[in-house]
């Protein structure tokens, strides 16, 4: 029992230094600086599970069709080819700007299921500069 409570007593002990490191400043929010392996990890995780949990499987209310597909294609051009690339510019012009960096959709498709990007279009991702 003793070594239990000692374990214990020894994770909480490093859980309340990793907090107090953060809160005190010494994890850079430099945008500028290009972010950690392990903040890249957990970043991209911690994203992922998020959007797979919370995202209900719905699909777009918006038929495929050709006028809605045109429709598409102008609002992503007129707002958000800027961060994720078309095909004259499939590296967006601020593509470097962003940290976490926007995925370059022309060179590296979406690896998630349609409902989850529809669910990050109309919620957005908190910490980065992708709008609801």
């Amino acid at each position: 029992m003793k070594g239990f409570l000692a374990a214990i007593g020894a994770i909480l002990l490093v859980l309340v230094l990793a907090l107090l490191f953060v809160l005190m400043g010494f994890v850079s929010m430099h945008a500028d600086n290009p972010p950690s392996k392990l903040e890249t990890a957990l970043a991209g995780r911690a994203m992922d599970s998020s959007v797979a949990r919370a995202a209900t499987k719905v699909t777009s209310p918006v038929a495929a069709d050709d006028v809605n597909l045109v429709a598409g294609a102008l609002l992503y051009r007129d707002h958000c080819a800027l961060c994720h690339g078309d095909p004259i510019h499939p590296k967006a012009p601020l593509a470097e700007s962003f940290n976490p960096r926007a995925p370059q959709f022309m060179n590296n498709k979406p690896d998630m299921p349609e409902y989850q990007n529809y669910f990050i279009l109309q919620h957005g991702i908190r910490w980065t500069g992708m709008p609801a």
